[in-house]
């Protein structure tokens, strides 16, 4: 594995799915964002309001794993500039 933008890890040269097309678990993203999963959850969790974040995902069964290239966009539209 190595490490991309924000500490998200990709596979290596032999992946057979781009690496800002690889699914990663709550686990995993939680892990390297720094975040609890439980902040995850509320990020993804439909709501009313525009104040709260909107992070993509994809559900597979009961499981939620998310695309790196969202992950990394999600990061890029909340980055404040001094």
């Amino acid at each position: 594995m190595r490490k991309v933008a924000h500490g998200i890890a990709t596979a290596g040269n032999d992946a057979s799915i781009s690496d800002d097309l690889r699914l990663i678990t709550t686990r995993e993203l939680a892990a390297a964002l720094h975040v609890s999963a439980r902040s995850l959850a509320y990020w993804t969790k439909p709501g009313p309001g525009e104040r709260r974040p909107r992070l993509s995902y994809v559900k597979l069964g009961k499981a939620k794993r998310f695309v790196v290239a969202d992950v990394l966009r999600f990061i890029e539209e909340r980055k404040i500039s001094a």
